[in-house]
């Protein structure tokens, strides 16, 4: 079950981080409140991964 965590959080950053990297973070009023603040937490939460542009 860990590994299966730790595996689709990995792609989870990977793609913000993709994101990010082209389009810059994505606010409440472009995504949504609840999109936007699963981007937050998977960021701040990551510590595998970035970085980020905070």
């Amino acid at each position: 079950m860990e590994r299966q965590l730790t595996k689709l959080t990995t792609a989870g950053v990977d793609r913000v981080g993709e994101v990010l990297a082209e389009h810059g973070w994505a606010g409440r009023s472009q995504v949504g409140c609840a999109a936007a603040d699963a981007e937050c937490r998977l960021v701040l939460t990551s510590s595998a991964r970035g970085p980020f542009p905070l």
